[in-house]
């Protein structure tokens, strides 16, 4: 008599992976808000106070140059972190009430302090580019390059290496990686946010080095 082998299907998902399948999106829907949402507050208080001539008057003042720029900075920081904060909470809401999303107000927060540093890194690139423009119109069309960068991450993201150590270091790749394990309800260790904040913050630094360096320089400043 033979014996025949009883096969049976069995889900080892857990419930946050199932209920979080339709979230693969999420991370670039957030690191769009990162990078477009304070664009119209950095182009209109740098190429649009060139355009309007009123930045020569501003840096006649007896303020820094550079502490002018920090400010045009922090403050399209601040905008940015806000409209980040009211997508996390709509989200969260909406997850909520529909049972689409399983992921609850601490996931939301760690988040939000994920993408901390790629708002001041994004703030600062963005101030950096309209500082360099003339007018608004050409601002907005240098600034809109930078919605390419989250769709190269995504495609990054899924490529093979996506687990190279190098990969984990790229900002906005990193970022991207930390969210979708956040979502997935995945534990994250020490390591792994001190590879994402690290680079990120060195690229901001640099970035608002230059950006300063740009107000410091008077011939800059008067041309139009």
């Amino acid at each position: 008599m033979t014996k025949g082998l009883l096969a049976s299907e069995r889900d080892l998902s857990t419930p946050t992976s199932r209920a979080n399948q339709s979230l693969m999106f999420l991370p670039f829907m957030l690191l769009m808000v990162v990078f477009m949402g304070g664009l119209p507050s950095a182009v209109d208080n740098t190429a649009g106070e060139r355009e309007r001539q009123s930045l020569e008057p501003l840096l006649a003042n007896p303020v820094s140059p550079s502490l002018v720029m920090v400010g045009k900075i922090a403050s399209t920081s601040l905008f940015t972190t806000l409209l980040l904060a009211v997508t996390l909470g709509a989200l969260g809401a909406l997850g909520t009430l529909t049972g689409v999303m399983s992921v609850g107000p601490a996931t939301m927060v760690r988040i939000g302090l994920t993408l901390a540093p790629m708002v001041l890194a994004a703030s600062t690139m963005i101030c950096f580019l309209a500082a360099g423009s003339k007018s608004v119109k050409e601002a907005q069309s240098y600034a809109a390059g930078l919605v390419m960068l989250p769709m190269i991450t995504m495609m990054l993201a899924m490529h093979p290496l996506s687990n190279a150590l190098w990969v984990s270091m790229t900002p906005v790749v990193s970022q991207n990686q930390l969210i979708s394990k956040l979502v997935r309800g995945e534990s994250l260790v020490s390591l792994d946010w001190a590879l994402s904040v690290g680079p990120t913050l060195v690229i901001a630094g640099g970035l608002c080095w230059l950006a300063t360096r740009r107000y410091r320089n008077e011939a800059f400043v008067i041309s139009v």
